[in-house]
């Protein structure tokens, strides 16, 4: 039986609020990046104060991402002055965990999947 607890959301609220899994949630609290407070061994629950802080941190940061595959050379350049890091390199941080699971980083995430899948298929080359 779930109770209300005046003040505190479900992980299932706060995902629905954010978009995300329930699994995206707990990765966010496992982090550090949002607080969670244990009520029971299976009650764990987000302060609304806590999401709302979130929220604010989020809002700050710039949502925009292109894929623009012209050449190889310059989608290799592009994506790692976008993160500091190669395409191969952030598909490790983000399968290690090691990348926080936002909006923008999925988008970069999709990107270096995109420009690794290309390279490997010969499907991006450079200028002649």
């Amino acid at each position: 039986m779930n109770f209300v607890i005046p003040g505190y959301l479900t992980v299932a609220e706060v995902a629905a609020e954010l978009e995300m899994t329930n699994d995206g949630v707990y990765k966010l609290i496992r982090r550090g990046k949002l607080e969670g407070v244990r009520r029971s061994e299976r009650g764990l629950r987000v302060p609304q104060e806590a999401l709302a802080a979130y929220q604010r941190r989020l809002a700050k940061r710039p949502h925009t991402v292109s894929i623009e595959l012209t050449s190889a050379s310059h989608a290799r350049a592009d994506f790692e002055a976008a993160t500091g890091v190669s395409a191969a390199e952030w598909r490790r941080r983000w399968k290690a965990d090691e990348i926080e699971e936002t909006v923008d980083n999925m988008l970069l995430t999709i990107r270096a999947r995109v420009l690794l899948v290309a390279e490997a298929r010969g499907g991006i080359a450079d200028g002649p």
